[in-house]
């Protein structure tokens, strides 16, 4: 019997072995192109991943020495951003966000209920810089420049025999000390805080707001001075473009000298009222006619003026 020379295995009879046609191998649908990439992918992270961690785990337990080496590198990879280019990266692309600036508080709706004001007994008031009796650092007229008594309001009376009072003088804020003897003292009920950032004058009387009134204040090149001041003077005057009167202050324009008074900062009516709400004097606080009326005569000389920004 001759040798069978054929590969062993059946084939069917007059078949022969055959190889894919050139034009028919295998090839992947383009559907299923991008999913195949991410497996492979993920099948390639995942297995250096758990050769890595194969060959990390030690044959033998790992001393105490090397507990705490391996713990210092894994902290040391977590927190500094040198060590660990990703969390660099990350923070670089995505920085955390500031946090927003918290809201101004709400400007203060009460006052104090009263205020000591001192009036000058004399035809002048020396100012002291303590109350140990020198040196004088002031002499303040008796009257002011109307004939009105000279009021000072009272920051401090906690010294026998002595006040330590507001001075109506340059620089703005300037206080001292009074004796006792050269004045005589009163109480103010009324409160005056002027809002410069939001237009509004507030009138309080016995620490409670009564009411609140629309005025312009000084231009950015006039500006209106910030601090404590009180009613120095009080003037009807009613001629264009003043209306009803004028409260002068007991402090001063930052900027003008050549003004009245050396540039002695008020409040006053105005008749043009289309100027509320805005920038517009040289510094003074300007209200419409009908509301500075119903403060004219109300508003005793003494009484506090708070301006703010």
């Amino acid at each position: 019997m001759a040798r069978n020379s054929e590969p062993a295995g059946w084939r069917p009879p007059g078949s022969a072995p055959t190889r894919p046609a050139r034009g028919n191998r295998w090839r992947v649908l383009p559907d299923l192109r991008v999913p195949l990439v991410l497996g492979v992918g993920v099948t390639l992270l995942a297995s250096t991943a758990l050769g890595g961690l194969a060959l990390s785990s030690p044959t033998r337990a790992a001393s105490t020495a090397e507990r705490a080496a391996i713990a210092g590198a894994a902290s040391t990879a977590d927190t500094g951003p040198a060590q660990n280019p990703l969390q660099a990266l990350l923070d670089a692309l995505f920085p955390t966000p500031t946090p927003p600036a918290p809201p101004p508080p709400p400007p203060p709706t009460e006052a104090p209920a009263t205020t000591l004001v001192a009036d000058a007994a004399g035809s002048s008031v020396p100012v002291y810089a303590d109350p140990n009796g020198g040196p004088v650092v002031n002499r303040v007229a008796g009257s002011n420049v109307l004939g009105q008594r000279e009021a000072f309001v009272v920051t401090d009376a906690s010294v026998p025999g002595w006040y330590r009072v507001e001075v109506p003088v340059k620089p703005n804020g300037s206080t001292g000390w009074i004796q006792a003897s050269s004045v005589s003292t009163r109480t103010v009920t009324y409160y005056i805080r002027v809002h410069q950032s939001q237009f509004k004058l507030d009138l309080f009387n016995n620490g409670a707001l009564q009411r609140s009134f629309a005025v312009a204040v000084g231009a950015p090149s006039t500006p209106t001075p910030n601090g404590n001041f009180f009613v120095w003077a009080t003037q009807d005057w009613n001629s264009a473009p003043y209306a009803v009167g004028i409260f002068a202050l007991s402090g001063f324009s930052p900027v003008l000298d050549n003004w009245p008074g050396g540039g002695r900062a008020g409040i006053h009516g105005w008749q043009d009222t289309s100027i509320l709400g805005t920038q517009a004097s040289h510094g003074c606080v300007r209200m419409g006619p009908a509301d500075f009326g119903q403060l004219m005569h109300t508003i005793p000389l003494g009484t506090p003026v708070e301006i703010t920004p």
